[in-house]
């Protein structure tokens, strides 16, 4: 594709332009380039020098100078945060409910501690396993399964 006959004769077209653009002379190849000059971060620690305002020096002037103003924001900022629980409180009733009608939905249904066990014993003598089955479909019993394994 990058040789192409199409290409070769767009570059030739434009070889007067391109040369013109490119940094370099006699159309050598560039390998790299350096933008000389102020960059974002530069800019922005410039403005925010120390003559200037910050959000926590006004917010100490108000506190300071207008206790009603102040104590304004701050009941909005609790009010917020209020809002803020409550509506997590009720994103995580809703799941829990949401939960709560799909285990019901299912019916007898069991989980186990663990889906694997590993048990090893000595020859000519016993070993035992545990594994916990909770049952969460319809009825919350909890019962323990033992297993007990004998190598001889």
């Amino acid at each position: 594709m990058l040789d192409s006959k199409f290409l070769a004769v767009r570059r030739h077209k434009y070889e007067k332009n391109i040369k013109a653009l490119m940094p370099g002379e006699l159309g050598e190849d560039v390998v790299a380039m350096q933008v000389a000059g102020q960059g974002v971060e530069a800019a922005l620690a410039a403005a925010a020098a120390p003559d200037n305002i910050t959000l926590a020096d006004l917010e100490e002037q108000i506190a300071n100078t207008n206790l009603d103003t102040w104590a304004a924001i701050q009941h909005c900022r609790a009010e917020r945060s209020a809002q803020a629980a409550d509506s997590e409180a009720d994103a995580e009733a809703a799941a829990e409910a949401a939960e709560t009608a799909r285990v019901k939905a299912l019916g007898p249904h069991c989980t186990l501690s663990d889906t694997r066990i590993a048990v090893s014993a000595a020859a000519g003598s016993a070993a035992h396993a545990t594994l916990t089955m909770r049952n969460t479909g319809r009825g919350l019993h909890s019962s323990t399964v033992q297993l007990n394994l004998s190598c001889f």
